[in-house]
């Protein structure tokens, strides 16, 4: 469960448990962004056996690390340019796990199957996990049939995060075609762009389910 950016957030997520909880950090482009101080403010909050992970966009490497290493946040996820030489990096230097993300580009002349390029990307990545999504928050969903089926045809082979567009209408549906590692949600549990606690419930009903 992605996005936090309230105390009241943190609340609702101690009261689910999902596994991972997710910060957007120092990215004003989104309404979820948290600075540093509001971060280790959510992560005092937060329960020790829920992860607690930072996501970036282009953020300063020292800065991933420097959160890393002083507890701040568990695993970094990169959502932006970083190279396989930043990955490696943080790696080495934490010994923490990261996650990439990887947008699907749109079909055009150049992108004759977007969901391969994608997949091909994604497999050879030096990350410890991949998150497969559709864009920066955009809410829109994978078509679940085309992604499996460009997996079987590409050999993709790793486990991944699926995000993108995920709500309580279609992630039953996601998991039964694709049975993902995990499940990333963010717009999916909000209501007027507030997290909704009564939604964030239903979406872990479900996954248990």
């Amino acid at each position: 469960m992605c996005g936090m950016f309230r105390a009241e957030d943190i609340k609702a997520v101690n009261d689910v448990r999902p596994d991972y909880c997710g910060f957007v950090v120092d990215f004003p482009k989104s309404h979820r962004s948290v600075d540093r101080d509001m971060l280790k403010k959510f992560r005092a909050l937060l329960s020790d056996d829920i992860k607690a992970v930072g996501v970036f966009v282009d953020e300063e490497t020292d800065d991933i690390i420097s959160l890393l290493d002083d507890g701040t946040i568990d695993i970094a996820q990169l959502h932006g340019n970083e190279s396989d030489e930043t990955i490696m990096r943080i790696k080495e230097r934490t010994g923490k796990s990261v996650i990439r993300a990887y947008r699907m580009r749109a079909a055009d002349n150049a992108v004759k199957d977007p969901y391969e390029e994608l997949l091909k990307s994604a497999q050879i990545s030096p990350a410890d996990l991949v998150l497969l999504d559709t864009g920066q928050g955009g809410g829109v969903a994978m078509n679940f049939e085309a992604l499996r089926a460009a997996a079987q045809k590409t050999g993709f082979s790793r486990p991944y995060f699926l995000a993108g567009g995920i709500t309580s209408a279609n992630i039953r549906e996601a998991i039964r075609i694709l049975h993902p590692f995990a499940i990333d949600l963010s717009g999916g549990l909000e209501t007027k762009r507030i997290k909704d606690p009564a939604k964030m419930r239903e979406i872990m009903e479900l996954v248990k389910k």
